[in-house]
């Protein structure tokens, strides 16, 4: 058992919903497909007003996004084989789904930091208050960045 599956071990010790980084990762996701859609538009010729957006960080953030995707397909597709296979006991199969949830979340969580990062945007998403700045270090330290 996890202290995180304990509600108020999980208050106690602040940590995060995985929910939480999946929702932040969608809204961090929307907002880089929208400029890169309104950047291809003007690059079209089309009458859009590119005035007082700021695309600090949106070609690093595309490229970021779709290794982030790929990640998340491959690893997507491997825990659908995982659970369709009838090849590892039950043990190591549960074992093996929670690596590449964990896997998933690490992904999610670094392409969050990256685009907080590049961004430049410390908002306050969850009401606990602001991403600390040592979260966002550890989340970009476990993919080799800095």
């Amino acid at each position: 058992m996890k202290r995180s599956d304990v509600p108020i071990l999980k208050i106690l010790y602040g940590e995060a919903s995985r929910f939480f980084d999946y929702d932040l990762f969608e809204e961090n996701r929307t907002q880089v497909k929208q400029f890169e859609a309104q950047a291809k538009a003007y690059a079209e010729g089309e009458d859009v007003t590119l005035e007082g957006l700021n695309f600090a960080g949106i070609n690093k953030l595309s490229k970021d996004l779709k290794q982030t995707e790929d990640m998340l397909s491959e690893i997507r597709s491997f825990k659908k084989q995982l659970r369709e296979g009838d090849e590892i006991d039950y043990i190591k199969k549960m074992n093996m789904l929670h690596y590449l949830e964990e896997e998933e979340r690490k992904a999610i969580m670094y392409f969050n930091a990256r685009y907080y990062d590049l961004r430049g945007k410390y908002v306050d998403p969850k009401p606990q208050g602001l991403i600390p700045t040592e979260t966002v270090k550890q989340a970009l330290g476990v993919y080799g960045e800095e």
